[in-house]
This record gives structure tokens, C-alpha cells and sequence, in this order.
């Protein structure tokens, strides 16, 4: 219980650091594409290793 307390409040406190890069236009695109770009790596480094 003590480990979902901490990880609920570590999401909202990242969740709130990062308001001003999803409010902003041309910052919002780079971490869309970032995370997209790691979602692709991902995928694929788990499709390699397996």
C-alpha cells in the first residue's frame, strides 16, 4: 500500500512539472514525437530480444 501512495504522488507531482511543456504548441509536438520515438525503440528492442 505504502509503494501505490508513493507512486500516486510521484505521477502527480511529474504530472505537474510537466504542464508547461503539454500547454505549449511547439513543446507538446517534441515530447509527442520523443515518446513516440521510445515507444518505436521499445517495441522493437522487445521484438529483438525475444
Amino acid at each position: 500500500m505504502v509503494v501505490i501512495v508513493i507512486f500516486d504522488f510521484l505521477w502527480l507531482f511529474m504530472g505537474s512539472n510537466m504542464h508547461r511543456f503539454f500547454s505549449h504548441p511547439v513543446l507538446n509536438r517534441a515530447v509527442n514525437i520523443g515518446l513516440a520515438a521510445l515507444m518505436v525503440v521499445m517495441v522493437a528492442w522487445s521484438l529483438w530480444k525475444s
